[in-house]
């Protein structure tokens, strides 16, 4: 495809030569006998042929296609080719869509952006608190605490963890139990033993990745 485009554009620069060469050779012709604005018209036309003549040169550089991502030359912008219609392209930057032509775009590489991987450094996994305290909560309070604090355990790559909710009436363990019941995270839990926080806490174990 690219072939034939520098073909095409080689044989309409060649005209666009020949043509140029004719017109110089009819100004020399007319030389003194040539009236002002004949003379005018020859060079507005050279002119226009020069032009034409650079414009095939650029546009036979660069082979566009829909997908290509592209810089606007005059605007700066950056987009993706959404549409095209021979020389006509119709480009999508910042949003908005922008026509223009092949002349007034140039390739570019895309842009990646990494995105940043949530994670915990040492020093961060240090600082982690093994348990969360929900004490006086209702259960539907608790309960998104408790999530969060579980995604962040598993984060901080800490797989046992110890959850506070007091003895009270027995609703909020009830409650944070069901929970953990349900969680595909959560491999085990059991009620505090000695020194753990007894009935009042729930030492839960969580689900390693690969295991």
């Amino acid at each position: 495809m690219l072939e034939q485009v520098k073909a095409d554009a080689k044989k309409k620069l060649d005209e666009v030569q020949e043509e140029a060469e004719l017109l110089l050779e009819e100004l020399k012709q007319m030389k003194a006998n040539a009236k002002p604005h004949e003379i005018t018209e020859l060079k507005s036309a050279m002119r226009k042929l020069q032009i034409d003549d650079e414009e095939l040169v650029e546009e036979s550089d660069e082979v566009f296609v829909v997908g290509d991502y592209v810089k606007l030359k005059k605007l700066n912008y950056y987009g993706e080719i959404i549409s095209m219609n021979k020389d006509k392209v119709c480009v999508l930057a910042n949003g908005m869509k922008m026509n223009t032509t092949t002349k007034d775009i140039t390739h570019e590489k895309r842009k990646i952006v990494k995105k940043k991987t949530k994670g915990y450094t040492k020093s961060s996994i240090a600082s982690f608190s093994m348990e969360c305290n929900v004490i006086g909560m209702r259960v539907a309070e608790a309960i998104p605490i408790i999530d969060k604090y579980l995604d962040n355990a598993l984060l901080a790559k800490v797989y046992q963890v110890r959850i506070i909710h007091g003895m009270g009436t027995g609703k909020l363990r009830k409650g944070v139990h069901d929970y953990l019941k349900h969680n595909p995270q959560v491999e085990s839990y059991t009620m505090g033993g000695q020194g753990e926080g007894g009935l009042g806490a729930t030492v839960v174990k969580l689900k390693q990745k690969g295991k």
